[in-house]
């Protein structure tokens, strides 16, 4: 009886270690303090040449962008949000790198490439543990201005890109739905991989020339800009769609922003590059995922170079000793601050395309000063819109931010 006993409770052990063996076990990665952590995801969405006041959350009433704006209602949205350069590519390696134009060497577009010494937030990801990838829209964002460093895979297949019409100026670029797509078939083929993922997703459809397509091109005849970006939130609510279909939205921390606005006309620019008001400069970020407060504005001043270590933040690694942005996490809860409060801007478009006077700036939450040969002087809080020049009024005040400017 009692061999009995034993061979049943041998057999019962048996039975529960095999069940144990075959359920899939979370997914851990080692974080640099070298302990496990539980594995998460991120995914990183641009959307190229969005302004931070063309969205449903952002006040934007007269464009349809329900899916953005649902993501900001259950995540954290930042309501002044600078980036540190006008222009695509540079911008994307301030977001990738978390660094200033200056480091990461990517100063214009076209005939600059990253620095390679300068760590990628791809880079860091890829040697914890994850996997890297990377769907872009347009040309601009070619592998061969290195942007692709630390990615598994970088697609930047223009394969069925829009016909522009050759006009001066345009790129090759794909539609938001080639871009969802791949990034969604992507998803699928990994969906039984335990490894982490760290997922970019670029989209390029509000980026001049406007041509929405049905039915967006008659819905907003009026403001074809506009009917690109709510198209661009229609298939950005596929992907994320798609993300809860997999059941990945618990552990999955999505950062939605954009490389830089477009002035349609505001101080008498119609794109963008070459000047630094907030039309071009003020960009949405959202930030939503696991322990992120919900339905939270932030009303201080962040930059791109904080997407970078917030991310890494938020996955337990190290930035490095190179970044110049800081973590936002804290800015995700109630109460808390970060330094972020200078925000370095530059624009060498007028001088390498139009041989004008290249600009520099610096932004605080109250001040922007803008280095011109006529300098510029606006007081953020009681003139938004960058209409009256304080300088003569304020020397002092310029002569502040002025010794801030690299």
């Amino acid at each position: 009886m009692i061999h009995i006993q034993r061979a049943l409770l041998c057999l019962f052990v048996s039975l529960a270690i095999c069940a144990s063996c075959a359920q899939d076990p979370a997914p851990s990665v080692e974080s640099q303090d070298g302990l496990d952590q539980p594995a998460r995801n991120v995914v990183l969405i641009t959307i190229d040449t969005l302004r931070g006041d063309y969205l449903g959350c952002y006040g934007r009433a007269e464009v349809s962008t329900p899916y953005i704006d649902d993501l900001a209602a259950r995540g954290v949205r930042f309501d002044q949000a600078i980036v540190q350069i006008p222009l695509t590519t540079p911008s994307h390696a301030s977001i990738l790198t978390g660094t200033y134009p200056q480091v990461h060497q990517i100063r214009d577009i076209g005939g600059f490439t990253l620095e390679q010494q300068v760590p990628t937030l791809a880079g860091i990801a890829r040697a914890a543990g994850y996997e890297t990838a990377a769907f872009v829209a347009a040309e601009v964002l070619n592998r061969r201005y290195g942007l692709d460093k630390g990615f598994d895979i970088y697609n930047d297949d223009m394969a069925g890109s829009v016909d522009s019409d050759k006009l001066p100026g345009v790129v090759a670029e794909v539609r938001a739905d080639v871009v969802s797509r791949r990034a969604i078939d992507w998803l699928e083929a990994r969906q039984n991989r335990s490894k982490p993922f760290f997922l970019w997703v670029h989209y390029y459809d509000p980026h001049f020339p406007y041509d929405p397509p049905p039915p967006y091109k008659s819905q907003y005849r009026d403001d074809p800009y506009g009917g690109e970006v709510a198209y661009t939130d229609e298939e950005i609510g596929k992907f994320l769609g798609k993300l809860d279909e997999l059941g990945l939205r618990d552990r999955t921390l999505v950062v939605l922003t954009s490389d830089h606005g477009e002035s349609l006309g505001d101080h008498g620019e119609e794109t963008h590059g070459v000047f630094l008001y907030d039309s071009t400069m003020r960009v949405p970020l959202i930030i939503a995922g696991p322990d992120i407060s919900s339905n939270r504005v932030v009303a201080q001043q962040v930059r791109s170079i904080d997407i970078m270590p917030t991310v890494v933040d938020f996955l337990h690694l190290s930035a490095g000793d190179q970044v110049q942005g800081v973590s936002l996490m804290p800015l995700c809860e109630e109460g808390g601050r970060v330094r972020s409060n200078y925000c370095y801007m530059e624009t060498l478009y007028p001088r390498t395309q139009m041989r004008w006077s290249e600009l520099r700036g610096m932004r605080t939450d109250d001040w922007k000063l803008i280095i011109a040969p006529r300098a510029e002087l606006y007081d953020m809080k009681a003139d938004p819109a960058e209409r009256e020049n304080m300088l003569s009024r304020y020397p002092a005040e310029a002569d502040r931010l002025q010794k801030q400017v690299w």
